[in-house]
């Protein structure tokens, strides 16, 4: 009755789990931290990253998607059971009342993604690899709509590198930090890399 194998495309925008929880994760971290002034998320440049990105995006067309298919069934589930619902009319139905809630909340989350609040910065080095790399997720999040606000070349010490950048990444401003002399674990560490190498951190 509900000519199911003509609905299986719909399978195309699913989001996957990992994805998903880590949006949750985002989301609950923002609801539970309003009172900061911000918010830094530490990520590792992987194909999960960059997914999570355009998930607020891909979650909409998902739930558009499954309200046609929620509108069609129970269309037919209306005349199959030749039933008057009277004022009960579709929009009424609790799980399109639901996935309207989802897509609410997913539109906020899109429109979060592409405002001023959220800064997209990308911590790099000056080797051969990682500057593929970076490229590669340069180009990615440039296919999303989105565009880098900063750009941190981590133990970069030649001018070089910091050109390489320039003229294959755009980015609002670009960061050169010294390598350092010691491993950078814990707060006492980093607060003295920086105290000790504060001259020569530098805008590019």
């Amino acid at each position: 009755a509900f000519s199911i194998k003509n609905y299986f495309k719909v399978l195309q925008f699913s989001p996957g789990i990992e994805e998903y929880a880590l949006m949750q994760a985002f989301e609950s971290i923002l609801i539970n931290h309003q009172d900061k002034g911000a918010i830094i998320f530490d990520m590792p440049p992987t194909a999960l990253t960059l997914r999570f990105f355009s998930l607020p995006h891909l979650t909409l067309t998902w739930i558009n998607e499954l309200t046609k298919l929620r509108e069609k069934i129970y269309k037919k589930q209306e005349i199959l059971s030749n039933i008057k619902f009277g004022k009960r009319n579709i929009e009424t139905d609790s799980i399109l009342v639901k996935l309207k809630e989802m897509k609410e909340n997913y539109i906020r989350l899109n429109d979060l993604f592409g405002s001023e609040k959220t800064e997209i910065n990308l911590v790099t080095k000056p080797d051969e690899l990682s500057q593929s790399e970076s490229i590669r997720i340069y180009e990615k999040l440039r296919d999303l709509g989105k565009s880098l606000h900063t750009l941190i070349l981590n133990g970069c010490k030649h001018e070089a590198s910091v050109d390489f950048y320039k003229k294959s990444i755009p980015a609002n401003q670009y960061i050169m930090l010294p390598e350092s002399t010691m491993p950078l674990i814990g707060p006492e560490n980093l607060m003295s890399y920086l105290d000790s190498a504060g001259q020569e951190i530098e805008q590019v």
